[in-house]
């Protein structure tokens, strides 16, 4: 018997289960490794060839590149896979080549589960998956964070308000973005136009990368989008 039990057991949480909570609405991805590498950057692909809704990517890793893709779409995530392995590679990698593929849910953004009684949701089990870009470690450890200051204090209730204090407006903007430029490659172009801009692209390192939380940061990154959003 505990005084509290916090749910960190990830997207398919055994809590969430027992619990007759709802599942959660998941991007699916695939992914392998290639034992090979000709970057050195993370590139991230977009088209609605290989990942609709989503994105691909090529990242460097250990001894190769780290290759994926992901859909909302389960069934055809391996034909997907294998489209943008030909237009990265230019039909010279398949995935026989790749090895081992992994498969891979993670869950989409709600923002309506942070704690049942005594019993806290942190993490994937949460939903605390950043829409659009789909970060979730850094988001996960500060949950973990939240939820223990709100039992120290003795509050549940405090969590959900510590956590959207803190997080809700970045969520909510990163959500109306990927709703709006990820649907259509039309769309996805528009983006990366914008993001030819030295000031979007400053902005985007001040608010992702080195994490900052303030409001005058969430309103100029809003700024540069605001004639998209509604």
């Amino acid at each position: 018997e505990a005084d509290y039990l916090i749910a960190a057991d990830g997207v398919n949480s055994r809590v969430r289960s027992l619990l007759s909570l709802p599942p959660q609405q998941s991007v699916y991805t695939v992914s392998g490794k290639l034992h090979r590498q000709d970057t050195d950057a993370c590139e991230f692909w977009f088209s609605s060839r290989h990942a609709p809704g989503g994105y691909s990517w090529a990242f460097p890793s250990v001894n190769g590149l780290s290759l994926g893709t992901g859909t909302l779409e389960p069934k055809n995530a391996r034909t997907y896979f294998r489209r943008f392995l030909a237009r990265r590679f230019k039909d010279e990698t398949t995935v026989g080549d790749v090895g081992h593929l992994r498969g891979y849910r993670i869950p989409s953004w709600k923002g309506d589960l942070f704690c049942k009684g005594r019993i806290f949701f942190v993490g994937d089990a949460a939903g605390h998956v950043m829409p659009f870009t789909y970060e979730g470690i850094y988001y996960s450890m500060k949950s973990g964070d939240l939820a223990a200051q709100a039992i120290l204090e003795g509050r549940a209730s405090l969590f959900r308000r510590l956590w959207r204090g803190r997080f809700y407006s970045r969520f909510r903007l990163m959500k109306a973005l990927q709703e709006f430029f990820l649907k259509s490659d039309e769309r996805i172009e528009q983006l990366f136009n914008i993001f030819q801009r030295r000031d979007v692209q400053e902005a985007s390192m001040q608010l992702w990368l080195r994490k900052d939380s303030s409001k005058s940061s969430i309103i100029r990154y809003i700024n540069f989008f605001r004639k998209f959003l509604h």
